[in-house]
């Protein structure tokens, strides 16, 4: 059975996009092919029942068997190595590509009308913009990518996944940056300091009063922390994307002449890697909690 990559519709893992993520796929693949499964153990069983009734040709199917078995494990390990290698890659970027749909349906639509909303209205409308930019960089890295490699080479599936990895991770700070400013938007600015004003303007409050206006500033304090931590994943996705652009850049001027050094190839990809883990840094951090 071909490995399918991990969990369907679960976006995966940076680690299951290095070079020995790919190698453990491919010999998870190359020991569990049904022929190297399957005609060792149909060998096993004649060669045990040859031995019982003594029978040669059973033995010699047995030993057949074996030897089918050992030369469909060196087939799939070391002449179709590479095919099981992209086709665990195309796995990956299914599930990739199946995330981001999830999350691009949605994204910029609530980030719209959450532009209608004067609290939150700046911020929103700062994501829109990350949003589309996103999109575009993304798309340049794939066109380079494209201009330097063949889709069907494993160096070229490994960068394309972990740029998108990238792309996906500014996107799901993009979606979290919505839902705060959905709970934060929902907080009536002018209200509250208008009562707090009104009840700051009293001579002598009493302690209903007192304990009002404590909750007010606790509300007041809620969005600022809560417009704070969306900055915060607005800063890390811009540094992502400067740094995505960078390596466009630099991809833009190797000369691979069908080939790219495994060096490179591992330097390249570890830094889309921090750049991916640096985007969704915030994603770990607890939420923002009211005092109580």
């Amino acid at each position: 059975m071909a490995d399918n990559g991990g969990k369907e519709g679960v976006k995966p893992r940076l680690s299951e996009f290095s070079r020995q993520a790919v190698s453990r796929a491919v010999l998870r693949e190359g020991l569990t092919h049904p022929l190297t499964l399957y005609p060792p153990a149909l060998g096993i069983l004649c060669g045990l029942a040859g031995t019982l009734f003594a029978s040669p040709i059973l033995i010699a199917a047995g030993v057949g068997g074996v030897l089918v078995g050992l030369a469909g494990a060196v087939i799939n390990l070391f002449l179709r190595g590479d095919a099981l290698a992209a086709r665990y890659l195309r796995a990956l970027n299914d599930r990739q590509a199946r995330h981001e749909q999830r999350v691009v349906e949605s994204l910029k639509e609530n980030l719209e009308k959450l532009v209608q909303n004067r609290v939150v209205a700046e911020p929103a409308k700062r994501g829109i913009e990350q949003f589309e930019r996103a999109q575009k960089k993304f798309g340049n890295v794939e066109a380079v990518l494209q201009r330097k490699f063949q889709v069907t080479e494993i160096t070229y599936g490994r960068f394309q996944s972990a740029a998108r990895q990238v792309y996906l991770s500014i996107l799901d700070n993009l979606e979290m940056i919505g839902s705060i400013l959905t709970s934060g938007g929902s907080i009536d600015v002018p209200y509250l300091q208008s009562r707090l004003k009104t009840i700051t303007a009293r001579k002598n409050a009493d302690e209903a009063s007192a304990r009002e206006a404590e909750a007010l500033t606790d509300q007041l304090d809620l969005l600022r922390s809560q417009l704070d931590r969306v900055n915060h994943l607005l800063a890390a996705n811009e540094e992502a994307m400067a740094q995505l652009e960078q390596t466009s850049a630099q991809l833009a001027l190797v000369d691979t002449d069908g080939k790219f050094a495994a060096t490179d190839v591992e330097t390249a990809m570890g830094y889309l890697s921090e750049l991916a883990e640096g985007a969704a840094a915030y994603d770990t951090k607890p939420t923002v909690q009211t005092k109580g």
